[in-house]
């Protein structure tokens, strides 16, 4: 979150005001908000019910997910929440972290910059407001397709459930 707030910040330098709500808390929410605090852009809503982070996500411009490796080398594959905001339509912007390029193909699917490159980021979030309703409607289009392709539990299941019973099979004939 670090480097979002720093785009931000960047882009706030530069005469162009982004207001930026970051949902949820946890242990870093206080070095977070110090290094936000001389921007009133940018809210802490904390905690909020699904339904409250469903309907943020359906009006705001895009979802940002800075996500990166942790310095013990953790880190998280593909996050769920990039999944639910293109069921709900909305642009993801994300780093090019772990598993998110699988889904997040910079210009077709949303927009990509490079893990902890918060320029790049800030360049990423001001070309999102370039888009026109027909791009948009074409990037969540191709995230929808792809999303529904590629990671829909039930095709995913039948793959898996194939994979067993090929494995039991060839167990059986002695292979």
């Amino acid at each position: 979150i670090e480097v979002l707030i720093d785009a931000i910040n960047l882009l706030n330098k530069k005469k162009f005001p982004i207001r930026l709500d970051i949902v949820g808390s946890g242990p870093l929410e206080a070095k977070l908000k110090s290094l936000s605090k001389n921007n009133s852009n940018i809210r802490f809503l904390g905690w909020q019910l699904e339904s409250e982070v469903s309907n943020l996500m359906k009006s705001c411009l895009a979802l940002v997910v800075p996500s990166k490796t942790a310095l013990n080398g953790d880190s998280e594959g593909l996050p769920t929440v990039i999944l639910e905001a293109i069921n709900l339509g909305t642009i993801v912007i994300a780093s090019n972290h772990s598993g998110i390029p699988e889904i997040i193909v910079d210009e077709k699917t949303g927009l990509i910059f490079k893990e902890g490159d918060s320029k790049q980021l800030s360049l990423k979030i001001m070309r999102a407001f370039e888009f026109n309703s027909k791009d948009k409607e074409a990037i969540t289009n191709n995230a929808s397709k792809i999303l529904n392709k590629r990671f829909n539990s039930m095709i995913q299941s039948k793959k898996l459930e194939e994979l067993i019973i090929n494995n039991i099979n060839k167990m059986v004939a002695g292979e």
